[in-house]
């Protein structure tokens, strides 16, 4: 089959969603050319780039987000609209919703595909949108409907912060019991610290859950086979107390202690 239209550049760590029958390539990193003519750098992109399968054809959306990204996650909610989240901005100041020193971000963009607009969402826990893009915002839409789309959707890093809203009552109502539900659906995807975290709340009966030291030791036990210290060191605790697991004073404090936890291996 022929392919017609100009097609993206060649890149690499780029995002990829359909949705409406087409399919969508956003951003990456590709070659850009220096303009004191030295070799090409690269660099992330903010394109976005639409095939449509019918015609096999390419065409690059001219309305494009503010924010150029590497491997952010580029989810479909229904054929409406696109969620682009985090991702790799290539240097500090990952933009918006994110930490400036870091260059990673947690910004949250929405493409409405009915329009071909991009909106812009506050960082969690915020009910104000970035100055830059306050007016791109839809009119009596709360950012965190957006986030709440996106965790729905899947995005790890949205079920644990929209987990992490409804547990403080920032821009919702607090509500920890739906919090936990947020949370367990991260876990099950396999986050270390949301597992090590659900540890935590059964273990203490925090975040409105009875206390469960056999559901600590579940959570625990699934952070800890990713390699996280902290949870092998909860974990130790749990075994050396034999509370809700058969006690074992050495199983899983030698992990920990190998880790530089200093965890005490005494009977």
């Amino acid at each position: 089959v022929e392919v017609v239209g100009k097609p993206p550049a060649p890149r690499g760590d780029h995002s990829a969603a359909s949705a409406a029958g087409l399919l969508f390539v956003h951003g990456g990193q590709k070659l850009t050319p220096r303009r004191n003519g030295g070799p090409p750098a690269a660099r992330a992109s903010n394109e976005l780039w639409v095939f449509q399968p019918e015609t096999a054809a390419w065409s690059q959306v001219a309305r494009v987000p503010p924010l150029r990204r590497e491997a952010a996650s580029l989810i479909a909610v229904s054929d409406t609209f696109l969620l682009a989240f985090g991702g790799w901005t290539g240097g500090g100041g990952g933009g918006l919703g994110s930490d400036s020193k870091l260059p990673w971000s947690r910004a949250l963009h929405a493409l409405h595909l009915p329009t071909m607009r991009w909106f812009a969402l506050a960082a969690p826990g915020s009910n104000r949108a970035h100055p830059s893009t306050a007016a791109l915002l839809p009119t009596g839409v709360a950012p965190h409907s957006w986030y709440r789309k996106a965790a729905e959707a899947g995005v790890v890093q949205a079920q644990s912060n929209f987990g992490l809203m409804l547990m403080k009552g920032k821009g919702v109502p607090k509500d920890e019991r739906a919090a936990v539900d947020w949370f367990v659906r991260a876990a099950e995807q396999g986050d270390p610290d949301v597992q090590n975290w659900l540890g935590l709340c059964y273990q203490d009966g925090r975040c409105g859950v009875a206390p469960d030291d056999a559901e600590a030791a579940r959570w625990y036990t699934a952070a800890a086979e990713s390699g996280d210290p902290d949870a092998m060191s909860w974990l130790g605790t749990l075994y050396k107390e034999g509370r809700g697991v058969p006690k074992d004073c050495l199983l899983y404090t030698s992990d920990a202690a190998d880790e530089g936890l200093g965890v005490d291996l005494g009977g």
